[in-house]
């Protein structure tokens, strides 16, 4: 991961001295929590610098297949540097993830449509061809699916993300999926959770 970011000056991955299987100790960074930064009126002026970084983050792990499976806001630290530029430091590097290639394929076609921001259609088609479970009802699951999600939402929608419930999207549409016995890789569904993640903070959850 450090490699990943390396020539990204803003974005520092934590530096671990020492790992067992049951903790691992750190070197310090003195920073705060994006949502505790973010409260002081004064730090909004750098809440969409904190969000590129983040998303930048996010599109660096899916290019080059290297996971960050954990994201909330205990994971993640900012601060100023004597430039008054935000520094994004990234914690918790024990749980990370990888896709074998045939899923990382797929992965890389929502890439190249809106992987930050991708459309409810695209998510249902995603996970549908992603499924594990050769017995799971497929074409039942885009049908109920497509009926209850509002698949009309475009891409000015998503962009403008105003009208744009991501949680409420990607939780009806995984129940949907269980229901039918679809089966993901894991890490899938860490991506939702990143997803979720940083549509919560451009909402000002």
């Amino acid at each position: 991961l450090k490699k990943i970011f390396e020539n990204i000056k803003n974005v520092n991955i934590i530096t671990i001295t020492e790992a067992t299987k049951n903790y691992h100790i750190s070197d310090f960074i003195d920073g705060y929590k994006i949502n505790i930064f973010l409260r002081d009126k004064n730090n909004m002026k750098y809440e969409k610098e904190i969000y590129s970084l983040l998303y930048l983050s996010y599109y660096l792990m899916i290019s080059k297949n290297l996971f960050h499976c954990d994201w909330h806001f205990g994971n993640f630290l900012v601060k100023l540097d004597k430039n008054d530029k935000i520094i994004l430091y990234i914690l918790d590097t024990g749980l990370m993830g990888q896709l074998n290639n045939e899923h990382y394929n797929k992965i890389k076609i929502l890439l190249i449509t809106n992987i930050l921001y991708p459309l409810p259609i695209n998510i249902i088609k995603f996970l549908a061809s992603i499924n594990l479970n050769d017995n799971a009802n497929v074409k039942l699951f885009i049908k109920e699916s497509k009926e209850n999600i509002d698949t009309k939402i475009n891409y000015l929608d998503v962009i403008d993300n105003s009208n744009v419930d991501y949680q409420n999207i990607i939780i009806k549409i995984l129940k949907i999926s269980t229901k039918h016995n679809l089966k993901f890789p894991i890490i899938i569904l860490f991506m939702f959770q990143a997803i979720i993640f940083l549509n919560n903070i451009k909402e000002g959850n």
